[in-house]
């Protein structure tokens, strides 16, 4: 199954209607997520454990960062 057809995008879908009815602004991850996964072939979680590996952290940063910098705090 693809990811469009995921239960995840539709939560992800779901979330986006969400903060758009609420005026509140979202900083979706999965299309990084997706992007850095076909160019690494890297998982985003440890082995035995669901958490976030570093890997995994230093992409969102990344993401957190570029995005802070383009939108600076008013």
């Amino acid at each position: 199954s693809s990811f469009e057809e995921s239960p995840l995008n539709q939560y992800r879908i779901l979330l986006k209607q969400i903060c758009n009815e609420l005026d509140i602004e979202l900083i979706d991850l999965s299309i990084p997520f997706q992007s850095d996964y076909k160019k690494y072939q890297k998982n985003f979680e440890f082995e035995f454990d669901p958490h976030w590996n570093n890997h995994a952290h230093q992409l969102v940063a990344e993401v957190l960062y570029q995005y802070f910098k383009s939108h600076p705090i008013k």
